[in-house]
């Protein structure tokens, strides 16, 4: 027997997502956009709106805890095809929004990202391609199976869509978050200008309007460091008309054991005040190790992000992440083993299958079944 959390069920998606942005307008932790006769003003690197992301990413693996190995063979499979981005597609009048989104398009499951995005490019006003790691010695390489694909670049600007190269200390031979990697070109200044400077060449070799650093899992001994490496990234990407995206570990407080998930390496005052996007990684309150329960509830996410405007956060460059997953907890007995996660489509397949009763949660936007 299985215990599965979900964030927003089949039947249950709209209405729980629009509850979702209900209360975050109630919280005032976004503010409109600025209109202009009637129309919403398009993005400019001056941010002035509050922010809500999607992401489908798992909060311990953004692969849904996928194989390396097989992750590496399916995106092999996809990418070697042509771009499936049409650059005379018709692009459509952007809808009237009230938000900033971004979307996120992983190297793994690239043509099924470009199809959605191209569908839906009149929704956002960003994307970011996850394409780079940092490499053992320091420098910023790109993913083995990852295809840096000019149309999508092209595509997005055309659309007036601004775009975002990642890079991640996730390992690209495999393995989790690591930190050792990040030190080593943080924990000087020298070691610093050097990495700031490869950075910099990508952006431009790119056309990249921004740079978005996914740094995770960082040491608290590191946080010193890594405020000083954001703080001179942030000028040097300004000189050349770069934007910067940082990832934000969520918390809703200092020295939490239960919140040590890299978020001590964080200060999130100076870097707030020098990047120009904060992702906040509000999902993950319940992950594949823990015992079952919602993996982004309100009542959670509330108090991340009233945590952070608490300590003077710029509410404008806050990016909320929207989980998409779920997780499946297997039991065994009276305990529960780890955590499988599930892409929607997956828990929608189950809930077909099996027709299970869903609890639903409505005050804290949260449902399970078993």
């Amino acid at each position: 027997m299985t215990k599965i959390f979900i964030k927003l069920p089949k039947w249950l998606q709209f209405t729980l997502f629009i509850m979702l942005l209900i209360i975050i307008f109630l919280s005032a932790y976004l503010i409109f956009y600025s209109l202009n006769d009637g129309k919403p003003a398009r993005s400019s690197p001056a941010l002035k709106e509050g922010t809500i992301s999607a992401s489908t990413l798992s909060p311990n693996n953004p692969i849904h805890d996928t194989n390396e190995t097989d992750k590496k063979e399916n995106s092999q499979k996809v990418n070697n095809n042509n771009s499936p981005i049409q650059t005379n597609a018709k692009i459509e009048e952007t809808y009237s929004k009230i938000l900033y989104y971004r979307a996120s398009i992983p190297y793994w499951d690239q043509t099924a990202a470009f199809a959605s995005f191209n569908q839906n490019v009149h929704l956002f006003n960003f994307v970011t391609v996850f394409w780079y790691t940092l490499s053992r010695d320091g420098g910023v390489r790109k993913y083995t199976y990852a295809t840096e694909d000019p149309q999508i670049i092209n595509f997005a600007h055309a659309n007036g869509v601004k775009v975002f190269g990642l890079i991640a200390n996730l390992p690209d031979e495999g393995g989790g978050w690591d930190s050792e990697r990040v030190n080593k070109v943080i924990s000087t200044k020298s070691a610093r200008g050097n990495h700031i400077a490869d950075i910099i060449s990508l952006a431009e070799r790119m056309n990249f309007d921004g740079i978005s650093i996914d740094y995770e899992k960082l040491e608290t001994y590191q946080k010193d460091n890594f405020t000083a490496f954001i703080k001179e990234l942030a000028p040097a990407l300004h000189e050349k008309g770069k934007l910067l995206g940082v990832a934000i570990h969520p918390k809703s407080g200092e020295g939490k054991p239960q919140e040590d998930n890299g978020s001590a390496a964080q200060d999130l005052v100076p870097i707030s005040l020098a990047a120009d996007q904060l992702y906040f990684m509000t999902y993950g309150e319940h992950w594949d190790e823990s015992l079952p329960g919602p993996i982004a509830s309100l009542s959670w996410v509330r108090n991340v992000i009233n945590y952070a405007l608490s300590i003077s956060v710029p509410r404008e460059k806050i990016f909320m992440g929207v989980p998409l997953y779920g997780l499946d907890w297997p039991k065994n007995g009276s305990s529960y083993g780890t955590a499988k996660g599930l892409t929607y489509s997956e828990v929608a397949g189950l809930i077909n299958q099996y027709k299970p009763t869903l609890v639903v949660d409505t005050a804290e936007g949260s449902a399970h079944f078993t």
